[in-house]
């Protein structure tokens, strides 16, 4: 099961991210001016993290792929 979602990680993150962008501009027009900035700061953070995350993951497949 590891290793089936280790595979199907960097697919899902493509697909999500029009859904996590969605949903923070909803949230984004309910919220202050001054609390926006720490906001998109935090989600720079979160959405970098999750493209690292996923290029790992998609590195580690075809290293797994290639020494087959």
């Amino acid at each position: 099961l590891k290793e089936a979602y280790r595979r199907f990680f960097p697919f899902a993150g493509v697909i999500l991210l029009p859904v996590i962008d969605g949903v923070a501009k909803i949230g984004a027009r309910k919220i202050a001016d001054d609390e926006k900035v720490a906001i998109q700061a935090t989600l720079h953070e979160k959405t970098q993290a999750l493209f690292e995350d996923m290029l790992y993951f998609a590195k580690r497949n075809r290293d797994v792929r290639i020494s087959q």
